[in-house]
Order: C-alpha cells, then structure tokens, then sequence
C-alpha cells in the first residue's frame, strides 16, 4: 500500500553511438540501430510498456589530434606502360578528430620528379559503411560526401625535363614537403556536411571516414592519390578547459536526495533519457540513477510516457525512497534503499579481462578512462609491460584515437614512476602508422630517461618519421639536460 513517485534521470555511456539507419528506404538491405526503453509489471513481466526514443552522440573532445601522414610515393605510367617518373605527396590536417558543420584545415605538399605536369587537385571527404548480416556474411557501401575540385598547385607540382626525371634523393623531397607542411600556409578548409555519420567500430557495424586528395594528371596517364584517416562526429565544445589528470575515483557513499512532493496517485516513474555528455559512466556497470532531472537533461532528451512499476522492483541505488501511505502524511518514513554491489567488484581485473572489454566496446578511449578512474584498475595499468603497453594500443579500433589513448595512459606505467623510452618504443612500434608521427611527439617530453634512451624510440622511426620528429628530440634532449 502506499504511493511512491520516482522521477529520475538515466545517463547514457558516453561510447553508445548514435540512433542511425541505413539507408533510409525500408525497403532495402540495411542496419538500424535504435534504442528503447522497456517497463514491466509484476514478476513474470505479463504487462509491459516500451518506448523508443532517439540517441544523439556525445560531443567529441575538446583537443586536437593533427595528422601527419607520411608522404606516399607514385610511379606515373603514360598509356600504362612509359614510366613517366614519380610523385610524391604529403599530406597533414591540423586536427583529424571533427564536428559534423566545423571546417578541416588540410595543407597539401608535393614534390613531382616525374616529366608529367598536374593539372589539378580534387579533394573528397568519403564515409564508408560496413555491417554484418550473418556470422559469415558482411555488406559494405560508400559515398562522396563532400568534394572541392581545381584546388591551386603550387609551382612544385610541374615536370621536370625528362633527363632529369628520377634524379632527387627521397630524403630531400622529405624534408622539403616537412618544411612546406610545418609551415601551414595557403591552409585548404574542407566543411564537414550535417549528413556525415558517426565514425565508430562496433561488432556489427562499422563507420569510418577519410580525406582522399587526388592529383589529376593528363587522361593518359594513372593519378596519384593520398589518404587521410580523419573521425567525425557530434561537434565539440572548443571553449573547454584541458582536461585534468587522472586520480582514481573515491569511494563515497551518496548524499540522499531532496524530498520531492508526493503524487495522490498511483505509482509511477517519469524516464527521462538524456543524451551522454562529457562524464563518462563504465560500460557494464549499472545506470547512475539521479532522484531528479536536471533542467537541461529534460531539455535535450525530453520527457517520455508515465510508466508503471511494482513496489518490488523500486530500488534506485543509494537514493533516498520516499513512501507515503495512504492513512497518513508523515514525512519520517523516508528509506533509504540498500546500494547495489557495483559489477566492477565482482569481475576480474586483469589484462585479460581489459582486452576482452576493449573488444566489446565501441569507444576504446572511454572505456580505459573510466577504469583508470577506479584504484585497481589504475594499479593494474601501472603493472603492465611496455609490450602490454604496445597491445593495448593496437587493439584501439579508432586510430585517431591512438594518440589520445597513448598519452592518458603514459603517466601510468611503470608503476606511476614516469614514462620510460620502453615503453613509449612499444607505443609507437603498435599504434597506426599514420599517427606514429603525432604518438612520437606528444610522448618525447614525458620520458623520464630520455637523454640514456632515446635511440629505442628512433630506431622505431622510419625516414620520414625521423625528419618529422627532429625537432621534438632535439627539444626533449635538451630539456633533460637543463634540468640535470
């Protein structure tokens, strides 16, 4: 007896990707993923509701992931037989991770040692779908999302006398696009369009996205081309403040909630889904469970249909319950309802058991975030081997997020004593190879040997990544030997 009102808010794992179908005529082979909410009354569930509602993506981060690609050779053939010479293209975007509606800031470099003129560059930003019909059966299809034709060339881009074809060293074709690249200027903006998808990587569906420039040449001969692995997705805040080091999360209970006024009717629960947002929530763990909807959270997702529940099945974590029987309005009878015992308690914390986690999720970066936030996860990070270091990374199944995953984990390994040349070796020798360039930067300052060690990381480094890297060795070995 009694009525019990319970209006609280779901969060939503910041990795769900978002509601989406493919394509959108029904009558075609395709993949829809939705998401619905399901209440059932008494024990066996015989009288149910269900609602669907829709899923926008969280925002991407806030900082920036450039790429610098390593400049792709191509051998040009006039009527496919006459070796005409080469080209080489370089390629770099100041940031790779970006919002549906926000530009692309791409710098192109080439170096023709070929006796062919290009004419013209034409860039296109492509989305590729792949999904699963069966265990044994997949489906893939792609667009053009956006496209710029007849981009201006620089003076670089014209032939070479046919006696001098072939004749330059890589290594000073190298450096010379490094340098056109580093200096960033006559920048190409390419518009992300409103239609582009999410780019992510689930069991079932895949998303994914690149910038491919093409160097038209004379209709005779084959066009050299260059990618770019870019992700997009819900655009971010860019006003946003660096995100702070990691500590592991303390265990606190819950302060109970405000009391809310009690409805003359009879039980109910108001579901107000919301959209993730930048506090992330472990997958596999239970929903945080909030006894009211913030303002904002009401706005974005919107309230849905009452729904009906037994008094047997309103447990909300450790938030105060509030009952009031029907023959008196007195207020102590508040109970507070026993804590469910968290599913991070009762699983393994192991290397094992990470992996197999990473292989379940559809936003690695997320994932290790959430499990460094708890104090055995975070002591099972420090226990690991540089080689284990280099695993996790190659299991990233984003690879702008490479970086990313890189430098929040670095601070952990080694048992929390500081990055070694070891360890930030075996992340280099495992991460993408368009992004073994970024990875080398961002974790050259943060060795803490780097003066004794430094040639475990170059020996890593092919060419191209030894020139784009100089600078940052040269800067991180005279920072070590201020400091001595």
């Amino acid at each position: 007896p009694g009525v019990y009102t319970f209006p609280f808010a779901i969060k939503l794992p910041r990795s769900l990707p978002a509601s989406d179908r493919h394509p959108n005529d029904k009558s075609k082979v395709g993949y829809h993923i939705q998401y619905r909410m399901t209440a059932k009354i008494g024990k066996e569930g015989k009288i149910h509701k269900e609602v669907y509602f829709p899923v926008k993506s969280a925002p991407l981060p806030p900082e920036r992931t450039p790429c610098l690609i390593r400049p792709t050779t191509h051998r040009i053939n006039s009527i496919g037989v006459k070796d005409e010479g080469r080209v080489v293209l370089g390629a770099m975007v100041n940031n790779s991770s970006v919002g549906r509606d926000e530009n692309i800031e791409l710098f192109l470099a080439c170096r023709n040692d070929s006796s062919v003129n290009i004419r013209t560059v034409q860039i296109d930003i492509v989305e590729f779908l792949r999904w699963q019909l069966s265990p044994s059966e997949t489906k893939d299809s792609s667009k053009i999302l956006h496209t710029i034709k007849s981009v201006a060339l620089p003076s670089t881009t014209k032939a070479r006398p046919r006696g001098q074809k072939g004749q330059r060293r890589t290594a000073d074709m190298y450096r010379e696009i490094h340098s056109e690249l580093r200096s960033r200027q006559d920048p190409i903006l390419i518009s992300v369009p409103m239609t582009a998808k999410d780019t992510y990587r689930g069991k079932l569906v895949h998303v994914w996205h690149c910038i491919k420039v093409t160097f038209v040449t004379r209709s005779v001969s084959n066009n050299a081309t260059a990618i770019v692995p870019i992700k997009i997705g819900h655009a971010p805040d860019r006003t946003m403040v660096k995100r702070q080091p990691l500590t592991p999360r303390q265990e606190q209970p819950l302060a109970p909630p405000e009391a809310h006024p009690l409805s003359n009717t009879t039980t109910t629960i108001t579901i107000v889904p919301t959209a993730p947002t930048l506090e992330t929530v472990p997958e596999q763990e239970p929903p945080i469970l909030a006894s009211v909807p913030e303002q904002e959270d009401v706005e974005a997702g919107g309230l849905f249909p009452v729904m009906i529940a037994p008094e047997d099945l309103m447990v909300l974590g450790s938030n105060s319950v509030r009952r009031r029987n029907d023959s008196s309005t007195d207020s102590s009878s508040v109970v507070s309802a026993p804590p469910p015992i968290a599913p991070s308690h009762q699983q393994e914390v192991s290397f094992k058991e990470l992996l197999n986690r990473m292989a379940s999720t559809t936003s690695d970066f997320d994932l290790i975030l959430n499990l460094l936030m708890e104090r055995r996860w975070a002591l099972m990070f420090g226990a690991l081997a540089p080689a284990e270091f280099g695993i996790i990374l190659s299991k990233v199944k984003i690879e702008v997020d490479h970086p990313r995953v890189a430098v929040m984990l670095a601070p952990h390994m080694n048992g929390g004593r500081g990055l070694t040349c070891k360890y930030a070796a075996a992340a280099v020798r495992s991460c993408s190879v368009s992004y073994r360039s970024v990875t080398t930067k961002r974790l050259l300052p943060m060795c803490v040997d780097i003066e004794q060690h430094y040639r475990l990381i170059l020996n890593e480094l092919n060419e191209w990544e030894r020139i784009a890297t100089s600078n940052e060795f040269e800067e991180a070995l005279l920072a070590a030997s201020i400091q001595q």
